[in-house]
């Protein structure tokens, strides 16, 4: 059995702007998608998952490319970027995967599922370490997230690099101009996320933001460099581990977000929340409209603690230096 990893991601600051040119600061996450391959005889590619994906569903790819579904069929979403790595290892594998080679996938998560926190890009990331290990292509880190970009790209027609490259390297990604990434260094910090259990559709906030922006340029113009300016002096606080500063950045980042119209009452009420239970700060994360908040403090069992008690789920993670890995 092959086992391989991949974690979620969170954007500690730039999330919108970052579409217009200003830097971003997105940071793995200890919460983690896990996929493990048990090879079979038969050439068949049986892919499974009792977690939030798909309950009680598997697939059989046949060598002719029929698939075939078992009871209890529901949304295939999330496997369409498992196939969509197949086919790219598929090109990259001097063989033929199906008919020649099977293999039972089992995939297991305990990431939130569209909380905006790169659940899919994990989807892909540990799929590909997991296949290319079974095949033994010898990817680096830095080839499987350009893989993992191609295959978010195919699935959803327009991608951030930032997710797979995030999943792949681990860490903390400096982006820069949509396109320039780089893993800059590690960071042991505790983070408490709240999830609104509702998911925000990001192509229609993306375009959401865009027509205020057009509609209000003067206005919103500067709020967008000011989400950047923030971006860089929350990573000055970073290198001076002056995570109090850090938390009044995310604060001031949050009331930035909601300027441009992607905040949600439940999202301004877990940040509140969070913030009167001692957090230094506290500010959604992702596109908005829904999604997840997080936030950072002396106590985290306290913040989780005062954001469940107000309705909503909460998970006590960390910034992690591991990116996708065998288990």
């Amino acid at each position: 059995m092959i086992r391989c990893s991949a974690p979620g991601k969170i954007y500690l600051f730039g999330e919108h702007a970052v579409v217009y040119g200003e830097p971003a600061l997105a940071c793995a996450i200890d919460k983690r998608v896990t996929v493990e391959v048990i090879e079979r005889s038969d050439g068949l590619i049986k892919i499974s998952s009792n977690d939030l994906f798909f309950k009680d569903v598997s697939v059989e790819i046949a060598g002719d490319g029929e698939v075939e579904l078992s009871p209890g069929e529901r949304t295939l979403k999330p496997l369409h970027y498992v196939f969509e790595v197949i086919s790219e290892i598929q090109s990259i594998y001097d063989g033929d995967i199906s008919g020649e080679i099977g293999f039972d996938m089992d995939i297991k998560t305990d990431l939130p599922i569209g909380g905006g926190l790169g659940s899919s890009a994990a989807v892909t990331i540990a799929s590909i370490k997991t296949l290319s290990t079974l095949l033994d292509l010898d990817l680096d880190l830095e080839e499987i997230a350009e893989i993992g970009y191609k295959v978010e790209m195919n699935v959803q027609k327009r991608a951030s690099p930032c997710d797979t490259f995030t999943s792949s390297m681990g860490g903390l990604t400096w982006v820069e101009t949509g396109e320039k990434l780089e893993k800059i260094r590690s960071l042991d910090l505790p983070v408490v996320i709240g999830d609104t259990g509702k998911e925000g559709p990001t192509g229609v906030l993306v375009e959401k933001v865009s027509r205020l922006k057009e509609d209000y340029p003067s206005v919103i113009e500067p709020v967008i460099n000011s989400i950047g300016e923030i971006t860089y002096q929350g990573l000055q606080k970073l290198d001076d581990n002056d995570y109090s500063g850090l938390g009044r950045l995310m604060n001031v980042n949050h009331g930035l977000l909601d300027c441009l119209g992607v905040g949600t009452e439940d999202l301004n009420q877990i940040a509140y929340v969070a913030r009167n239970a001692g957090a230094w700060g506290a500010k959604t994360t992702g596109a908005g409209g829904g999604g997840c908040v997080i936030a950072i403090g002396e106590d985290p069992d306290k913040i989780a603690t005062a954001i469940e008690a107000n309705g909503f789920k909460a998970y006590k993670t960390k910034i992690t230096e591991n990116g996708v890995l065998r288990e």
